[in-house]
């Protein structure tokens, strides 16, 4: 959906844009605020091919969720007064280097360090959070919405562990269950903009498109910088068949953060479709290879489709289809661009059969085959 998001998630280039966004100190979602940290966007490319978003909030909601103040060492103590070290302290210790960790992208390493923290303070909700964020950065998204369900059981006035559960139930396509958690996380944090910009991602998978368009605009309102807003307002255009607005949008995305892989891609495919004259500059060379650059490449005639296809079920994660089901949209749109209706046809069918219902491309393969009935039903 975040797709992604990557991603985020962030799945793709340098700092986005966050100087509006605050996040809650540990102690009350309610309660003092704190600037959140900048965080990249160079680990969206990994996981998602175009709409993901948990690697993109990895470091956001890892700052807000598995955050607070780290206690510090504090004065020297001589030594025969210094207290032992208790569980306590070693989950402190442990939470500040995951919370590192995952700020760069490195989920599997972060992962056994969030487990033991679970382990040594299981009524700490950070622990559980920060565990959800990891595994659903690893695609482990059941077992992620098992870990944010602890969380939000052990702090559920926390108005922020409702957005992270949000962001778990799209990725697994229960999109209702996930709009009422981005609305009970809107309602303790109104002036933050992720959960508008995600109850939109999940309203489109709903097929609500003009809710989601104004919960894009609720988004920007917010903050009109959060470039997330735009990339979903970008994909709902395209749905509409607007593809010059779309265009727009996703050009914007790609001057903020050239290397951010889906917004390129999709830019891309929107000049294709008749958005505008221009096509977006060469893929930056540190994404060069990396997914979704082949779809970028095939889109080019760069990249032929037996090719694609490889190299999609080369990359393709564990139990996750969406590569394969990404690359056959890809090559559907390909089709489209050298007027091939038919062999796009076969190409979009042959997507929506992995059934992946959280995935962007799926909605683009449906609307796209429904496009092609209907020219065909007019000749």
């Amino acid at each position: 959906m975040r797709n992604h998001p990557p991603g985020r998630k962030r799945k793709h280039g340098g700092p986005f844009p966050m100087s509006a966004i605050t996040v809650i100190d540990r102690n009350s979602s309610l309660g003092p605020t704190r600037p959140c940290p900048a965080e990249t966007a160079a680990s969206h490319a990994r996981r998602c091919p175009f709409a993901g978003r948990w690697t993109w909030v990895a470091g956001l909601l890892v700052a807000v969720l598995a955050g607070g103040p780290v206690r510090s060492a504090g004065p020297e103590v001589p030594a025969d007064t210094a207290r032992q070290a208790t569980p306590a302290d070693e989950a402190e210790s442990l939470l500040a280097r995951a919370r590192e960790l995952a700020g760069t992208g490195a989920f599997a390493d972060a992962l056994p360090l969030f487990t033991r923290v679970t382990e040594l303070a299981p009524g700490n909700y950070r622990g559980h959070s920060g565990r959800a964020s990891a595994l659903n950065n690893l695609d482990r998204y059941a077992e992620g919405l098992a870990a944010i369900e602890r969380a939000v059981a052990l702090a559920p006035d926390n108005a922020m562990l409702y957005y992270n559960r949000g962001l778990s139930l799209a990725e697994v396509g229960r999109f209702e269950a996930a709009i009422a958690d981005f609305d009970a996380a809107i309602r303790g944090r109104p002036e933050l903009p992720m959960p508008y910009a995600d109850r939109a991602a999940a309203r489109m998978g709903l097929g609500q498109v003009q809710a989601a368009l104004e919960d894009c605009e609720s988004a920007l309102r917010a903050d009109a910088t959060y470039i997330w807003a735009r990339y979903y307002r970008g994909q709902l255009r395209y749905l509409q068949g607007d593809f010059q607005a779309a265009a727009g949008d996703f050009a914007a995305v790609v001057e903020s953060q050239p290397a951010f892989g889906p917004a390129r891609l999709w830019h891309l495919v929107s000049v294709g479709r008749g958005g505008t004259p221009e096509e977006p500059a060469q893929t930056p060379e540190g994404m060069v290879g990396s997914w979704p650059a082949p779809l970028v490449a095939h889109l080019r005639g760069n990249l032929d489709a037996a090719a694609l296809l490889r190299v999609a079920d080369e990359q393709r994660v564990v139990d996750d289809e969406r590569r394969r089901s990404a690359a056959h949209v890809a090559i559907g749109l390909r089709h489209l661009f050298l007027g091939e209706p038919d062999a796009a046809r076969r190409a979009f069918e042959a997507a929506v059969a992995f059934q992946v219902p959280a995935h962007f491309e799926q909605q683009v393969a449906r609307v796209e085959l429904a496009r092609l009935g209907s020219r065909r039903s007019s000749s």
